[in-house]
């Protein structure tokens, strides 16, 4: 388990990070203190759903509240109450379940640079949904870095798709490699933010795998990996 205190940023991205979490109001700063841990144990709850967004719609949920957050549904103010939690739960509520190797603990330093100039130099007042739901995932330790890929710690392979599978081929061989692997236990799965695309080569993708194959070592339970395309 790594708290972002443990991963070397530089003072600079701490102190952008920090700049973003503390561009609120004093009333927004008392309400996030109050409600956020809640906020960030449900997002924390909710990650395996299927729903990738799941965990960013309780963070907009908060935000969204006009009874704390009067001003939260205005575009401009939205974008700024989603970076301030963003930023907030990167700095206090950062916590990856699993064991990560040095390679991955590696890529943390700039990978939470880049989100912290992200979050502070934004652009037309838009924070784009996708982009948000991915951000609430990386601030938590919920999906970690890997490169050209991005890996979510809390797949999973669910058997209604396995039984899908067999009622549109006939054939047994998925359920049969499903059984084999024990695939209802937890995977990892795989998806891309284009913010990393100059890392999407043929090259970024083989140091992606070898990254998460150290990763699958260290963390025995976990079936394997797993993605949508």
């Amino acid at each position: 388990m790594s708290r972002i205190q443990e991963l070397s940023l530089t003072p600079m991205d701490h102190g952008l990070l920090a700049a973003v979490a503390n561009e609120v109001s004093p009333e927004e700063n008392r309400q996030f203190r109050r409600l956020l841990p809640a906020v960030a144990a449900e997002a924390r709850a909710v990650a395996g759903h299927w729903d990738f967004g799941s965990p960013s719609y309780v963070v907009d949920r908060l935000i969204e509240d006009t009874r704390a957050f009067p001003n939260g549904v205005g575009a401009r103010n939205k974008t700024r109450l989603r970076q301030a939690a963003i930023a907030r739960l990167a700095l206090g509520f950062f916590r990856p379940d699993d064991r990560l190797p040095l390679s991955i603990r590696s890529l943390y330093p700039a990978f939470f640079g880049r989100l912290a100039s992200f979050l502070h130099d934004r652009v037309n007042g838009i924070y784009d949904d996708d982009f948000f739901a991915k951000d609430v995932r990386y601030a938590l330790g919920l999906t970690i870095p890997c490169g050209a890929l991005q890996f979510d710690l809390n797949g999973v392979v669910g058997p209604k798709l396995i039984a899908r599978d067999l009622a549109a081929t006939r054939s047994l061989r998925s359920t049969a490699g499903y059984i084999a692997s024990r695939g209802w236990g937890r995977w990892y799965s795989n998806h891309i933010d284009i913010r990393a695309i100059k890392e999407f080569t043929p090259e970024g993708w083989t140091a992606s795998f070898a990254k998460i194959a150290e990763l699958l070592v260290l963390n025995p339970s976990v079936r394997g990996v797993a993605g949508v395309a």
